[in-house]
């Protein structure tokens, strides 16, 4: 725990600060052939220099909101490379191979769905204090949604997003060495209550929890939605994201499993599960009874998270050594 402490806590190395996002820079007064930083961001002990070579080797794509264009620098900083702004995709060439590409959000939208996917992997960054949700269209037809504040940690929280989607790092080989591993769930309506004890309350665990069926989304009036919106599941997997730097579970419990997301509708489940993957949630908990092409479907875009599944035996009579405890982990 002292040495995830000590990640938190400590600045990244590198330059000087970029300038703030919510600046004044323009695409016109932008270096956009800037040099390389000197000094990569280490993320659990690893360079993240040249680490495209060990995970995915696509021409990474930055869709950025208005005024935003100094986030392109900073993803490019934290993967070592310089950058460079297009007005749409189909600028994006071969020759962008070795550079990181920013897109406007506004541009990008005539294109993004006709890119070539196999040369480009898109990222829509939206800051959340531009307002949520993002375009629901332009992240649909990306790869993957950043949501991201300017904070003291940003450039190791975009480090922690861009490593572990790009297949440059993994939590899960680490965890199966156990010979036993834990979770701390935060089964809060809002999980801003466990940030100030986060530290303390992950002690000793290998991951934490958050039960998207247990959050509530106030909607005024002392009333709340029945369904928390992705927007406001998005903003809080930011949050917990931002303050610890454990693999994140993800789950939607149902109500026959003693959640509460109902269990009329599994193409909710699909919805919010899809979208964790587009977060770069470590670990997608999917459930057994879900149909099984939704199950499928997850299984083959979820990019680099892990899918888990649990099982629940609330009659107490459950027996490993039984044909039953086969045909369920089967």
């Amino acid at each position: 725990m002292a040495a995830v402490q000590q990640l938190l806590t400590t600045p990244s190395p590198g330059p000087s600060p970029v300038r703030g996002l919510n600046g004044n820079a323009t695409a016109t007064n932008m270096d956009i052939d800037s040099r390389t930083s000197q000094s990569p961001v280490m993320l659990h002990g690893r360079s993240l220099r040249g680490a495209p070579e060990d995970g995915d080797r696509r021409i990474v794509v930055i869709v950025y909101g208005h005024g935003q264009e100094q986030v392109v620098s900073v993803f490019a900083e934290v993967l070592g490379k310089p950058f460079r702004l297009k007005s749409s995709f189909k600028d994006v060439t071969p020759d962008e191979h070795g550079y990181v590409t920013g897109i406007p959000a506004g541009k990008a939208k005539a294109d993004v769905e006709t890119r070539n996917r196999e040369l480009i992997v898109a990222i829509n960054a939206h800051c959340v204090n531009l307002g949520m949700p993002p375009d629901s269209e332009l992240s649909t037809h990306c790869d993957y949604e950043c949501l991201y504040t300017e904070t003291q940690s940003f450039r190791r929280y975009l480090a922690r997003f861009i490593s572990f989607t790009m297949g440059q790092i993994s939590h899960h080989e680490e965890l199966m060495a156990k010979p036993r591993t834990y979770f701390m769930s935060t089964t809060f309506p809002d999980v801003r209550a466990a940030l100030p004890n986060l530290d303390i309350l992950t002690v000793g665990s290998d991951a934490v929890e958050i039960r998207v069926d247990l959050l509530r989304e106030p909607l005024g009036n002392n009333t709340f939605a029945k369904v928390p919106s992705l927007g406001y599941v998005g903003e809080q997997v930011m949050l917990l994201r931002q303050r610890t730097e454990l693999p994140i579970i993800f789950t939607t419990r149902c109500t026959n499993e003693n959640g509460r997301f109902p269990m009329d509708n599994p193409d909710l489940y699909h919805q919010y599960l899809y979208k964790a993957i587009q977060w770069g949630v470590e670990y997608i908990d999917v459930e057994l009874w879900l149909p099984e092409a939704i199950r499928r479907d997850l299984y083959e875009r979820r990019g680099n998270s892990r899918i888990m599944s649990a099982f629940h035996d609330f009659s107490g009579t459950f027996r490993w050594p039984s044909a039953y405890a086969l045909d369920v982990f089967q």
